[in-house]
């Protein structure tokens, strides 16, 4: 006999299942929300050091955890064993390597928000996934959010703040088998990735978030993120390869051209003019008094957008070098080094941080500035010379140059020219092609030296300092010639416009001076050297500087008429041609005769 349930029976158990389902469901929701992520959020990855493998991270829940407000919520992820063996292979190869962490917060118009960003251990976490160590007390990144919406909200919105935090790895410690983040508002991890360490800050530029990394010891970023005294412990002490860079926004001030910041790293003070367009500035750690120090900033600081230090990179074109990499730097930098800042006994290299393409050596003396250019000097610019291979016995006695630039082509024609004939270079030759090679200058394809990008110039310590300033002055504005197709337009036009007995004279005085003996039948070369001589010193000692000159017993008996002319002229012309392409320079890249850095040394 079939018995079936009563009536009554058959609506309580319905109601019992209700209930059921409710506390599930109600169970659900509290765990997210404890979880504080957003349903919108995208997965959340780690990128992998190889930087082909992506997994996901498995979430680990809190107990016990004090040390917030009330609306605290806490978020833990653990890496898998095999993530973690890829951690340890990308640590050992980087010992100065941070866990990135890309975090999105909400705030409610009217109230405060903060949160907090630490490594978990292995102990830390229990075989259930629970973690009950406690936090709080352990080395965090931390920041109060100011009101700062990414967009404008009403005082009953919600502003979303996402950040970037780096939180650099203590060389020689434990590596973290997870992270957590913490906050008083709902926030969700966005990405996740372990990189070299990058310490200081960076505003937002509007496609990538605010970003913010901190040393081992943590921080309030907010507050903490200009002094980098504590640095020292991610870069292992060394400062070789370790580097500034400050963030300047674009000045659209028209109608200055001075407008600039003074910095101080440390106890150096330094000023840095701006441009028009969002620029970077370059400090190498290694060629400061103190670098691993407090950062300040004294005036101009509202067109700072960011300060950071970290270790260079290697070069994506050459996994393995055998030649220095370039500092990377303003030129005002280079005149007032010290030879105890470099890194090789008799040379040092840099790179043109306004044209990077532009490699610049300053050699300790004008004999090792021969050893690597002056055959290059015979070969590339010198009349009866050019397009030959000089023997040492035929350069024996013979002057080069005092300071020396080349164009990408020139070095690869050069040698070019000496695997042909097979011509014994020297040891500094083959080096300087070494380092043209390894910097993209030339490029070796098909068999055959080729033209890359940029140019090389050479400064000398041999030089007085107030000769070394006009001479690197000289040097750079060649290397700009090199590298922009419309300043050789425009260096091209004033040249054309003034044909006068000044620019004749200038021509006479190349081809007459024995140290200088250019070949004026090239107009590259005549067109180039027209303009350096012109911007090599401030406009007010352009005529005094061609004056000078045409006073010369050697210009009057070569050139008397012409010399003549620019002394009873009082060289107004060359002040008349060197004033347009003053202007021209001024415009473009906020640089003047005389003047081609941006950073000054107070």
């Amino acid at each position: 006999m079939e018995h079936k349930p009563s009536e009554a029976l058959r609506w309580i158990l319905m109601a019992l299942m209700s209930v059921s389902i409710c506390f599930v469901l109600v169970f659900a929701v509290v765990a997210i929300g404890r979880m504080a992520f957003d349903r919108d959020a995208p997965a959340v990855v780690v990128p992998l050091p190889s930087g082909t493998v992506q997994e996901k991270l498995r979430p680990v829940s809190f107990k016990g955890q004090g040390g917030g407000t009330e609306n605290t919520v806490f978020s833990g992820f653990s890496f898998s064993e095999y993530t973690q063996q890829l951690i340890t292979q990308f640590c050992a190869a980087y010992p100065d390597a941070a866990l990135v962490v890309t975090v999105r917060a909400s705030q409610r118009a009217t109230e405060s928000a903060s949160i907090a960003f630490g490594f978990l251990y292995t102990d830390d976490v229990s075989r259930r996934g629970d973690i009950n160590q406690p936090l709080s007390a352990r080395p965090l990144i931390t920041a109060a959010l100011p009101f700062r919406p990414e967009t404008s909200v009403q005082q009953s919105e919600t502003a979303v703040h996402t950040l970037t935090l780096s939180f650099a790895l203590e060389p020689g410690a434990p590596l973290p088998a997870g992270f957590f983040v913490s906050a008083e508002q709902p926030l969700s991890v966005v990405r996740v990735a372990f990189d070299r360490a990058v310490l200081g800050w960076r505003a937002s530029d509007g496609t990538a978030a605010p970003f913010f990394g901190c040393s081992p010891a943590g921080g309030d970023i907010f507050s903490n993120a200009m002094d980098f005294s504590d640095a020292a412990r991610v870069f292992a002490g060394r400062a070789d390869g370790v580097h500034f860079e400050f963030l300047f926004g674009a000045d659209s001030d028209e109608s200055s051209s001075a407008s600039q910041s003074e910095i101080r790293i440390g106890t150096e003070r330094f000023f840095v003019r701006h441009q028009r367009q969002a620029h970077t500035v370059s400090f190498p750690a290694s060629v400061l008094a103190t670098p691993f120090s407090p950062v300040a900033v004294f005036s101009g600081g509202s067109a700072l957008f960011g300060v950071t230090l970290s270790a260079s990179g290697a070069d994506e074109r050459h996994a393995v070098r055998t030649t220095p990499q370039p500092h990377t730097v303003d030129l005002g930098l280079i005149p007032g080094l010290s030879r105890h800042t470099w890194r090789q006994r008799d040379y040092e290299i840099f790179s043109w941080e306004l044209f990077p393409d532009v490699l610049i050596f300053d050699t300790v003396n004008y004999a090792v500035q021969d050893d690597f250019f002056k055959r290059l000097a015979f070969y590339t610019e010198k009349a009866g010379y050019r397009g030959r291979l000089l023997t040492d016995a035929e350069l024996h006695g013979m002057h080069g140059y005092n300071a020396h630039d080349y164009r990408a082509e020139s070095l690869a024609a050069f040698f070019e020219s000496a695997r042909n004939e097979r011509f014994p270079l020297n040891e500094r030759e083959r080096e300087l092609c070494t380092i043209a090679l390894e910097n993209g200058v030339i490029v070796f394809e098909d068999g055959r030296y080729r033209a890359g990008t940029g140019a090389i110039l050479s400064i000398s310590q041999s030089s007085t300092p107030a000769l070394r300033v006009r001479l690197l002055a000289h040097e750079a504005w060649h290397g700009i010639y090199f590298c922009d197709a419309a300043f050789r337009a425009a260096v091209r036009a004033v040249f054309d416009a003034y044909d006068t007995p000044s620019r004749e004279f200038l021509l006479r005085y190349w081809v007459s001076m024995p140290t200088l003996n250019y070949d004026t039948s090239d107009d590259y070369l005549v067109y180039n050297e027209f303009m350096a001589y012109l911007l090599q010193q401030p406009l007010r000692d352009v005529a005094p500087y061609f004056v000078r000159i045409a006073g010369w017993t050697s210009m009057m008996n070569a050139a008397p008429s012409l010399a003549a002319y620019v002394r009873e002229t009082d060289g107004a012309d060359f002040t008349a041609m060197a004033a347009v392409l003053e202007a021209y320079v001024a415009e473009r890249w906020r640089l003047s005769g005389g003047r081609v850095a941006l950073v000054s040394k107070g």
